[in-house]
């Protein structure tokens, strides 16, 4: 009897080979993705900008086609990241962003530069690629210096013949005398307490300090996977929920993953499923997450642009990923495991 006589006398036999056909697809399929993704990361790191101004070049966005001069006013955000992601380079441009003092800057060629002559020197969006930084190297000594910082640099609120008797609320940066936006928040003191129990920094619980020397109860402190939750599912498409999204990440990473941290996930990915970075906190580095990432990330071939984008920070509307800095793709092929 021939196969198909053998087929046809067996049904059963039929259906187990019909089964181990779409597996054996499945892998080739698998398999062809992986030699994919191998050859993309080749090409994005081949096209991928280091910033050269502070004297040891930093992953970066970047102007001009080609790339002439650097865009590097969120890349402790970004390097952050990619840090945690397993890239080094990414380590390496958030340490090196740091100052002498302990003061953090948006950048290693942003240290010293402060508002009004630049943007305000700090954020705290910048301060979530500090703490990934912080998380993934295991750095206790430069955190503890940065909390430091942070204590000595609040601001003055009773100052009598040049010495300041009682200070207020931590902030992130001392130039923001206009829009306040390195104020403390309360997802900031979570954060900064969470990572210090991690490291060991007893100093980091700043924020109960302050409230206890204000006479104020400091319970109103929520739990960061809460949080999180919530900003996954009330925050703005676009840079805010990349912002919740960086906050389950760091939170996965702490190895303090819950239920609140799982559903904001998953929220995140059914609000945006064409975002790669939002399918892979909720799935995991699956062949899902690898053939969106393929099918958004430029390929060879491609017309030249701006590398501006950090795709994963904006609608999928707006195909960001047009104009990606292939630092964003980078980090999704680091995430997969390449």
């Amino acid at each position: 009897m021939n196969i198909r006589e053998v087929l046809a006398t067996h049904g059963w036999l039929h259906q187990i080979f019909a089964v181990l056909s779409l597996v054996i697809v499945d892998l080739c399929n698998a398999s062809v993705c992986a030699d994919e993704m191998k050859d993309r990361m080749a090409y994005w790191e081949s096209k991928a900008f280091s910033c050269p101004d502070s004297g040891v070049p930093f992953p970066s966005k970047a102007h001009g086609i080609p790339p002439t001069t650097c865009d590097s006013g969120d890349m402790t955000l970004f390097n952050g990241l990619l840090c945690a992601s397993g890239e080094q380079r990414g380590c390496d441009g958030v340490k090196n962003a740091q100052g002498p003092n302990g003061r953090w800057w948006r950048s290693p060629a942003h240290i010293g530069k402060e508002a009004p002559n630049y943007d305000v020197s700090f954020s705290p969006d910048m301060a979530r690629g500090v703490l990934l930084y912080a998380v993934t190297t295991k750095d206790a000594a430069s955190f503890r210096k940065w909390v430091k910082w942070i204590d000595e640099s609040r601001p003055c609120l009773v100052n009598l013949g040049g010495n300041c008797f009682f200070q207020g609320w931590p902030r992130l940066c001392t130039d923001d005398t206009q829009d306040k936006r390195c104020t403390f928040r309360p997802q900031t003191c979570g954060d900064i307490e969470l990572v210090g129990k991690y490291l060991g920094v007893a100093e980091a619980d700043i924020c109960r300090r302050v409230l206890k020397s204000f006479q104020i109860r400091d319970d109103y402190i929520i739990p960061q996977t809460e949080l999180a939750f919530g900003g996954a599912l009330v925050n703005e498409p676009g840079f805010p929920m990349h912002l919740a999204g960086a906050e389950i990440f760091m939170i996965d990473k702490l190895g303090k993953t819950s239920i609140y941290s799982r559903a904001g996930a998953l929220a995140l990915a059914v609000r945006e499923p064409k975002n790669p970075f939002f399918l892979y906190l909720a799935e995991g580095p699956t062949e899902k997450v690898k053939e969106l990432t393929l099918k958004v990330c430029p390929a060879a071939g491609e017309t030249p642009h701006e590398l501006h984008q950090w795709a994963w920070e904006r609608e999928a509307a707006e195909s960001a990923w047009a104009d990606s800095m292939y630092w964003d793709c980078i980090f999704m092929g680091k995430l997969l495991g390449y």
